[in-house]
């Protein structure tokens, strides 16, 4: 009987005792993420080594930060030197609220991945197809004791993602302000910048830096849409598109503010009207409805809004108003038809005078030929000066003999002989077409200063055998003598040799030659 209760508890001991499992390492991996691998069941048999006699591992590289691209490869190394019984166990450490990952214990794979993601070789940790999710800290260590242990940190780089914070489409009332804002994310953080479609943004610039851009009191020239970029010399930069659109009263341009033209003529009368929402627009022909008035057609494309008016006749000259209105508000504006020809616009040198004369060159637009024209003219008042403008000479209404004629352009030219010299004149001029005269307009111009001659002096030496006078001629003062030669001559008489002295001909001589240098040295 003993001997079979012996026997039960052999077999029962037996049957309780086998290798360890997997859960006996991983009790912290409820979901199954680790796998462990030992399909040959060999184990050595650690209470065969003697750890306390055994020389620790060292490591033969310092902590350090190693940086990859995202889809690149990286290895990390945590080589030891020399052969070491201990097992070397690399784990990415947890942060931010993720859980650590053990990789591999020794050479073992803990984390199996379909394409072989990561590989533990010579003590080098390879990590293939490196995504943003892998940047953090790896660590291997060795559980002894005291543990010795080896941390890097892997920077992971990736091209930059962006979105808008406000709005893509606002729309806005003229006088407001508005705020464009957008997020980037990246690394290394990325650049924002802004630009706009098709022109430069309202401050100027072709593009501005910064996560938002304001834009203060707008109309309608900040319409449009702005991209936001973001780029940080990673990969493709990232981009979005925000619009802007403004509400406002009716804006008004017209092509032409005055238009001439003649009987018989057709014409086009444009506005362009700018308005958010679209404007109602009408046209009036001195304060009267043109609807359905024969030979006049409304037509409008876009912004572009047109009068046609065909056969032109004396009764259709006047003034046309554009009208346009909304929710915002309204605005008008007035074009002039008329058959009167242009003012003349001088295109001559206001400086360009002669000394006594002056050539007027002025031009003019006017459907008809121009047939005579009129000019007067008189003395300018000076700046500042107390003295009245003098009295003008009328030189009359003169036939067109010269003009110059390119379409509807006529260049006219005149010359006005008798001026004084140096003096600022006025003149006016008015024309007449083969109809009617139209508005004068006025001109300042000069004549020149009148050239100075040139001035000339003159030496005079006289000698004699007992007295030297050298006389020589004294700086021209301009405020005296402006023309002319100048001369200068001796007080005295002129004297010849005497008889009588007390100097010998070879002094005489040698006292000449002395002050003829002096005099010519003086002369000039």
């Amino acid at each position: 009987m003993q001997l079979l209760i012996l026997l039960l508890l052999l077999v029962s001991t037996c049957s309780t005792w086998s290798y360890p499992q997997q859960q006996d390492y991983f009790m912290d991996d409820p979901a199954g993420d680790y796998e462990y691998d030992n399909t040959d069941g060999n184990y050595d048999e650690e209470s065969n080594l003697d750890y306390d006699n055994m020389e620790l591992p060292t490591f033969t590289v310092d902590e350090q930060t190693y940086t990859v691209e995202e889809g690149g490869v990286i290895s990390i190394s945590f080589a030891v030197s020399g052969d070491t019984p201990y097992v070397p166990i690399v784990k990415k450490v947890a942060k931010d609220g993720k859980p650590e990952q053990l990789l591999f214990v020794g050479d073992q794979e803990v984390k199996i991945t379909k394409k072989k993601k990561y590989e533990m070789k010579g003590g080098v940790l390879t990590i293939r197809n490196v995504k943003k999710e892998d940047a953090g800290e790896y660590m291997c260590y060795y559980e002894a004791e005291p543990v010795v242990e080896l941390t890097h940190m892997l920077d992971v780089q990736y091209a930059p993602t962006v979105s808008s914070q406000t709005p893509k489409n606002q729309r806005v009332t003229k006088g407001d302000s508005v705020t464009l804002e957008c997020e980037a994310e990246g690394n290394p953080i990325p650049k924002i910048t802004w630009s706009r479609i098709g022109g430069r943004l309202p401050a100027g610039p072709q593009e501005e830096e910064g996560h938002s851009m304001t834009l203060l009191d707008v109309d309608r020239h900040v319409e449009g849409t702005y991209t936001c970029k973001a780029d940080n010399g990673i990969g493709k930069s990232a981009s979005e598109n925000m619009s802007i659109s403004v509400e406002y009263a009716p804006e008004i341009v017209t092509e032409k503010a005055i238009i001439r033209t003649g009987e018989g003529d057709k014409v086009e009368l444009v506005c362009i009207v700018y308005s958010r929402p679209a404007a109602e627009v009408t046209w009036q022909k001195d304060g009267s409805s043109v609807e359905h008035e024969p030979n006049m057609e409304e037509t409008e494309g876009g912004h572009k809004h047109t009068l046609m008016l065909q056969a032109i006749s004396e009764e259709m000259f006047g003034d046309y108003t554009c009208h346009a209105k909304n929710d915002n508000g309204e605005a008008e504006a007035t074009i002039n038809l008329t058959d009167l020809p242009k003012p003349p616009h001088f295109t001559s040198d206001s400086n360009g005078g002669e000394e006594t004369s002056y050539t007027l060159t002025f031009e003019t637009e006017s459907y008809y030929p121009i047939t005579e024209y009129q000019l007067k003219y008189r003395k300018a008042k000076v700046n500042d000066s107390s003295e009245e403008p003098g009295s003008w000479v009328d030189l009359g209404s003169m036939d067109v003999e010269d003009v110059d004629t390119k379409e509807m352009t006529h260049t006219l030219k005149y010359t006005i002989d008798g001026l004084e010299q140096a003096t600022e004149y006025e003149v006016t001029a008015a024309i007449k077409n083969q109809n009617k005269w139209g508005n004068e307009s006025s001109f300042l111009f000069s004549t020149k200063k009148a050239i100075p001659t040139t001035t000339t002096s003159t030496t005079t030496t006289t000698i004699t055998s007992t007295t030297t006078t050298s006389t020589m001629a004294s700086p021209v003062d301009d405020k005296d003598d402006v023309e002319g030669p100048s001369s200068s001559e001796s007080k005295d008489k002129p004297q010849g040799r005497t008889a009588t002295g007390g100097s010998s001909s070879l002094q005489a001589a040698s006292t000449s030659m002395l002050v003829i240098a002096v005099a010519l040295l003086f002369g000039h």
